[in-house]
């Protein structure tokens, strides 16, 4: 009986985690519907991932292949995915802020000072988003 752990199943774009979900559980590529249902499921919502897991791997085509989840303890995982992704967000959004200020800066004296200091503020914010989208991912 293949057992699978739900947090090994959480990472990628909404697009990635849906065709490895119906992979590792169902041993196929998703169909059309289903593919559309569950996309509009968790677009954008990761809190959503965990029960799309749950409902794929209870449902009669997987029951049929066997398949069985660990982990039992997973929901404070589907908090933590939220919270990362909900500050990869934010963060995502505050560099793109400062990327177009920094674009849009006039080219005099004050540009080059303006430069290093959204330079000096965005780079931890990169590095932040990086360590956060790691975390994410696992």
């Amino acid at each position: 009986m293949p057992r699978f752990d739900p947090e090994e199943l959480l990472g990628g774009s909404d697009q990635e985690f849906l065709v490895r979900l119906y992979g590792t559980l169902l041993g196929r590529w998703p169909d059309e519907e289903g593919y559309r249902h569950y996309l509009a499921r968790i677009a954008g919502r990761p809190d959503q991932r965990l029960p799309v897991i749950a409902e794929i791997a209870g449902g009669e085509e997987a029951q049929q292949r066997g398949v069985s989840l660990g982990a039992a303890d997973a929901a404070p995982a589907a908090d933590e995915v939220a919270r990362l992704a909900a500050d990869a967000g934010a963060l995502g959004i505050e560099i793109a802020r400062l990327r177009m200020a920094a674009a849009l800066r006039s080219r005099s004296y004050f540009e080059a000072h303006a430069r290093a200091a959204i330079a000096a503020r965005l780079r931890p914010l990169e590095e932040r988003l990086a360590r956060l989208e790691q975390a994410a991912a696992r």
